[in-house]
């Protein structure tokens, strides 16, 4: 069996409270195997300071060196967090903004050419967008993000630092996720082509789930995308949808994304563990629409299955140690019976010699 616990979980094991509860799961590796993704890694790369690296070593502790990755095709190897982290670049890991200017501006041949290029298109929304068209409720950063560039290349610098004000402020993405809630998107998923879904309910699985798909796919050219890329768009286009609706309070765009990340990989074990009910939710509703049989855990749920998972195995112990007693019983009393036999033959042959 295959158990996948998402950074949360293993990070609440650390506390002194969760003892008895670390000791049960390390007792039942013998026969568990708990396993760690890359979305692990990314989740504590966060951490600036080397408390990541006590993060590892704890960590290691639960899920050894059982590693899954995704290049190409999923990976299972065997190697331990620390040495998994060691494989990244981390320091070479920028924003999208910094890639964008990096790579107009480094590149005086290509780059230099391609923003000269972008700069001389006109791109003035102000003259297509009034200012009464647009809802009050729009978040400002939004709003200045369509009215403010004058060219192209104005606008794709303006996307790529929205782009990445989501993944730093957690105000700004629930200001965004709110608006989308308030304006739902799933009220025209005939017009974008998805089927399958009533506005509150899937009614055909097949439907929902190839038009959902396909969604995503019908930018690639035919070329289609990774079965991980796929899943990523598809969880979290679950919020932007309105499928399933996270709590904005609690939403940051760097989470969401990184979720999405531990629901493929948990989706190749027996069982995942967390704490985020947003993440349980969204988790549940994919692995439903892909038809996978993992199970999807709270801390008390799985809690429970481990010490009643112990409780049975000590109940079995003591059947097995008390038919182990019986058989022992049952072998000596077959001994005892032939000696008893043997005993009883010889004292007749002692008889018939001497009489």
């Amino acid at each position: 069996m295959r158990i996948y616990l998402d950074t949360c979980v293993i990070q609440d094991l650390k506390d002194n409270s969760n003892k008895e509860m670390l000791e049960l799961i390390i007792k039942s590796k013998g026969e568990i195997i708990y396993c760690f993704s890359e979305a692990h890694l990314h989740d504590l790369s966060r951490d600036k300071t080397d408390e990541k690296f006590t993060d590892m070593q704890f960590m290691e502790q639960i899920v050894d060196s059982n590693c899954y990755h995704y290049d190409k095709g999923i990976m299972f190897n065997n190697l331990k967090p620390i040495e998994y982290y060691n494989s990244f670049d981390w320091e070479n890991i920028a924003s999208a903004n910094d890639l964008f200017t990096d790579f107009s501006e480094d590149d005086e041949l290509f780059g230099g050419v391609l923003k000269y290029m972008f700069s001389n298109i006109p791109l003035d929304f102000k003259n297509v967008i009034y200012q009464d068209q647009i809802p009050e409720d729009m978040p400002k950063d939004l709003v200045d993000m369509l009215l403010k560039p004058s060219d192209m290349y104005e606008f794709m610098l303006s996307i790529t630092d929205y782009s990445d004000s989501l993944s730093i402020e957690q105000k700004k993405f629930k200001e965004q996720l709110q608006f989308l809630h308030k304006n739902q998107l799933r009220d025209n998923l005939k017009f974008l082509g998805i089927e399958g879904y009533d506005g509150d309910v899937i009614t055909d699985k097949e439907k929902f789930r190839t038009s959902y798909a396909d969604y995503f796919l019908k930018n690639t050219n035919g070329k289609g995308k990774y079965r991980y890329d796929l899943f990523i768009d598809m969880y979290s286009g679950l919020d932007f949808f309105g499928f399933v609706k996270g709590k904005p309070r609690k939403q940051k765009m760097m989470n969401m994304l990184n979720d999405s990340k531990h629901a493929f990989f948990g989706g190749f074990c027996d069982i995942v563990v967390s704490k985020d009910e947003d993440f349980i939710n969204k988790t549940k509703f994919m692995y439903g629409i892909e038809d996978l049989d993992t199970k999807v855990f709270n801390q008390k749920e799985f809690s429970d299955f481990i010490i009643n998972r112990n409780s049975n195995k000590k109940f079995n112990e003591l059947i097995t140690e008390l038919t182990r007693e019986k058989r022992k019983e049952d072998i000596i009393y077959r001994i005892n019976q032939k000696e008893g036999y043997a005993r009883l033959c010889a004292i007749e042959r002692y008889l018939l010699w001497v009489f």
